[in-house]
């Protein structure tokens, strides 16, 4: 029986943390990067900010220096924080959920990322524990991860439901014996849940 639902943030509560084409592409036009430019440049960074190795303040230093044009990294970051949203119809569903289940986040974000989503996304509200890559040092897709958080939890594999946008995520998961889903859209997702749970 499950007794614990963990959902992924970037792709499914929210954007991916390196949408630059639809949520971040006031970014491109601050700094007249495209969104593939910026998107290399990310993934560059990327290693070291989910693991808390970097901050997002030093990376939009680096980025304010590549942009064609002048804008401070200060400007670049809040615009960037601005933009992160939120699915608030999965919301209603994790409220639903949170009747019967404990649900918990299990993302990758650096540590600026983190404090947007708790602090003006409120999420701690609508979880019963939130976990960090950037606060745990270990990052999806390792294994150790998800050891950590059914340690925690004090569950075993079996007894925990993951919600994941990436394969590579939920793959790591169902080695361990996690039942997952591959999310792809709310409806999906409900009709998915809806089939595991009768």
């Amino acid at each position: 029986m499950i007794k614990v639902i963990a959902f992924d943030f970037g792709g499914v509560l929210g954007p991916d943390v390196d949408d630059w084409n639809h949520t971040f592409k006031e970014i491109n036009r601050l700094t007249d990067l495209t969104s593939n430019h910026l998107q290399s440049i990310f993934e560059k960074y990327w290693p070291r900010l989910k693991l808390g190795k970097e901050t997002m303040k030093q990376f939009w230093t680096k980025v304010s220096k590549i942009s064609k044009r002048s804008v401070k990294p200060e400007i670049l970051r809040r615009k960037y924080n601005e933009a992160i949203w939120i699915n608030n119809e999965l919301l209603e569903i994790i409220k639903q959920l949170k009747e019967k289940y404990k649900v918990i986040m299990i993302a990758n974000d650096s540590d600026d990322d983190y404090f947007v989503k708790t602090s003006r996304l409120k999420l701690n509200k609508f979880f019963d524990k939130l976990y960090c890559s950037s606060q745990l040092k270990i990052s999806k897709p390792n294994r150790k991860i998800f050891k950590y958080v059914l340690k925690d939890q004090n569950i075993r594999s079996h007894k925990m439901l993951f919600v994941d946008n990436q394969k590579n995520n939920i793959k790591a998961a169902e080695l361990l014996g996690i039942r997952t889903i591959l999310y792809e859209n709310n409806f999906q997702l409900k009709t998915d849940i809806a089939k595991l749970f009768i």
